[in-house]
């Protein structure tokens, strides 16, 4: 008897998860503010890639999309020619499910990822959309003054927690030329290096 009782609670387990797939709900998330500083200090990867290739698989009740990117620069990291970033979320034959934070990719186009990678090894996005930027070129840019380089820009992000305050704040959209971007990330990781060397004299 218990073992048909047990059948019976798994089956309605499965018939659950497949039924808040099926409604394509969105999970909500509230974000922790990361400052550009927090995301080059904590991630284990910074790259300049190219998506690919984008898939999905159904992992128990949860959809995962799969970001293969080409890489064309590192910036912190082991090398390697190739990423495959992990997302919660996506379509899996015919169902959706979401997450409110998380980012949509494209084929074909190019981002900054700040990558974070835990016991899994799986490498995900630092803060959901946080840790995103993409690659406009000299033609795609609104601004004029960000007409003659390649420009990382970042969407707005919304329902974020301030770690000071605690209360929920929203970020613009952000802009800044690639070069700029890169030289911070690169002035952020040789300040944490020289601060280690005098620590340990």
């Amino acid at each position: 008897m218990i073992g048909v009782q047990e059948g019976l609670a798994q089956m309605m387990t499965r018939l659950l998860a497949w039924a808040v797939l099926a409604a394509g709900c969105v999970f909500a998330t509230t974000l922790e503010k990361l400052t550009l500083d927090d995301m080059v200090l904590k991630s284990t990867e910074i790259v300049r890639g190219r998506v690919v290739d984008i898939s999905t698989v159904r992992q128990g009740p949860l959809i995962v999309t799969q970001i293969r990117a080409v890489v064309t620069e590192r910036w912190k990291g082991p090398q390697a020619s190739v990423v495959d970033v992990f997302l919660h979320g996506g379509t899996f034959q015919g169902l959706r499910q979401t997450f409110s934070g998380t980012p949509e990719l494209a084929n074909g186009a190019e981002y900054v990822f700040f990558l974070w990678a835990g016991k899994s090894g799986r490498r995900q996005i630092i803060g959901l959309s946080q840790g995103l930027f993409d690659i406009v070129t000299p033609e795609e840019a609104s601004s004029p003054s960000t007409a003659t380089a390649l420009t990382a820009r970042r969407a707005a992000i919304h329902d974020m927690r301030d770690p000071a305050t605690g209360g929920e704040v929203d970020e613009p959209s952000t802009s800044i030329p690639l070069d700029v971007l890169r030289a911070r990330v690169q002035r952020t990781l040789r300040a944490r290096v020289q601060r280690t060397l005098g620590a340990a004299k």
